[in-house]
């Protein structure tokens, strides 16, 4: 809810805070530097405190520090609040995906793309409020009160479900401490894969809404709706995603989901029509849904190394996306305009194909 408000009202963020195309790059940067701050220090406390903990102290930060954001008129108010937003944001990310792989190990099935379909729970239900905000022109801050003030509701039952907090585990000795020191290749490999992931879907997210509005003449109650659509498709599909796994390997669903998304990016720049451009959005959060959970689930539960580890390093690489790309698209942006600049999205899709097969090898090996 947090990255998709920040995306639907960007538009009216800008305007509040008087931002030019190359702060707001600045801003999503600023996100990534306190995303990358918590996750090398969260994978010590997530250990020392377990995943349940660092969840719900995560999700009540950054409810907190969206509040700050949405209430932030100037640019360095706003860069500040924003590197708390990415602090927060980190260890409930990484908190959350190392819970995943214990629920995934406790139950032995998988769940990932089930409890990854919740952060598009949150993006749809956040579009349709923020759209419904803009449309009323309700002020940013208005707008986050309404949507957090119903947010902290369902928090407070839900967050006593969580798994019970597991001991801390033993410290490496020194025999093993070399082995630990550098993660495996694959975990890795699956973080370089998982920033082009976000990257591909985090352009979409966070400039679509400008393209539309900027580029296309949409309203901003409708470009508003650029990652809601997104979200909508990704978030059906995810409930079938575990299922699907069962059945179909996953580098098959990596290849066809990259493909497809890649193809969508390219329509959405190309097409004038705002509509038509949505429901590119839409087919293209059906074609990505996959690719994320598998990322994470493949690196989480890698044999010889620990659970939390592998989430941080793979989670590192992914909000390396965002410290890298967002400025970068600022940047071609302003010098180039904002469909060129998008296009690095299909660059990243197109080598998220590339690196599939890999994950055919790793699943024989394993197996």
């Amino acid at each position: 809810m947090a990255y998709g408000f920040l995306t639907a009202r960007m538009p009216g963020l800008k305007l509040q805070a008087s931002l030019t195309e190359a702060q707001i790059g600045l801003v999503l940067l600023l996100m990534g530097i306190g995303a990358v701050i918590a996750l090398l220090l969260g994978s010590f406390i997530v250990r020392r405190y377990s995943s349940s903990v660092c969840l719900r102290l995560g999700t009540v930060g950054l409810t907190l520090s969206m509040l700050a954001v949405s209430a932030s008129t100037t640019f360095p108010i706003l860069a500040v609040a924003t590197v708390t937003v990415g602090l927060f944001i980190g260890l409930a990310d990484l908190a959350l995906n190392t819970h995943a792989v214990q629920i995934e190990r406790e139950f032995a099935r998988p769940c990932m793309a089930f409890v990854h379909a919740f952060y598009s729970i949150g993006s749809v239900a956040c579009a349709l409020v923020c759209g419904l905000a803009a449309w009323a022109e309700l002020s940013v801050l208005t707008n986050a009160l309404i949507l957090f003030g119903l947010y902290a509701l369902p928090l407070v039952h839900f967050q006593r479900h969580l798994l019970p907090g597991r001991p801390r585990a033993p410290e490496p000795t020194k025999a093993n401490h070399v082995k630990r020191a550098l993660p495996p290749f694959f975990v890795v490999f699956c973080g370089i894969m998982l920033l082009m992931t976000y990257v591909s879907d985090g352009t979409l997210a966070e400039w679509g809404s400008l393209l539309l509005h900027e580029t296309k003449g949409a309203s901003e109650s409708v470009a508003a709706l650029c990652y809601g659509s997104f979200c909508v498709t990704s978030l059906v599909a995810r409930f079938y995603v575990d299922r699907l796994r069962l059945r179909v390997s996953d580098v098959a669903l990596i290849v066809s989901g990259s493909l497809s998304a890649a193809a969508c990016m390219v329509f959405i720049l190309l097409t004038p029509n705002v509509w038509l451009a949505l429901i590119g959005a839409a087919v293209m959060g059906l074609a990505m849904a996959p690719i994320g959970p598998i990322l994470f689930s493949r690196a989480g539960s890698y044999p010889g190394v620990d659970t939390e580890r592998a989430i941080a390093v793979v989670s590192f690489f992914a909000y390396g996306g965002l410290l890298t790309f967002p400025p970068l698209v600022g940047w071609l942006a302003e010098n180039y305009g904002l469909p060129w600049a998008m296009s690095v999205s299909v660059v990243t899709l197109t080598l998220i194909f590339l690196g599939s097969p890999a994950f055919k090898r790793t699943h024989d090996t394993q197996a």
